[in-house]
C-alpha cells in the first residue's frame, strides 16, 4: 500500500486519537476519507487539511444556554 495512505487506525495513531474518534470525525465530515468497498482510507493530504482546519471553526458553548 502507498506510504501516504492510512487506515483510520493508523490515522488515529498519527493524530494521537482513538480510532472511534477518527470515525466520528469522518461521519461529521470534519475529516475526509475515501471509501473503497467497506473500508475507509485517509491520505496524507486529507490529514494535512484536517490539521490546518482543526480549531478554526467557531465554537459555541451551550453550557449556560437557556
Amino acid at each position: 500500500m502507498n506510504k501516504n495512505i492510512y487506515t483510520p487506525a493508523q490515522a488515529a495513531e498519527i493524530l494521537g486519537m482513538k480510532t472511534s474518534s477518527i470515525y466520528a470525525l469522518i461521519s461529521r465530515h470534519e475529516l475526509s476519507a475515501d471509501k473503497v468497498g467497506r473500508s475507509r482510507y485517509i491520505s496524507l493530504a486529507q490529514l494535512d487539511a484536517y490539521m490546518k482546519n482543526r480549531g478554526t471553526k467557531d465554537v459555541v458553548d451551550y453550557t449556560y444556554a437557556g
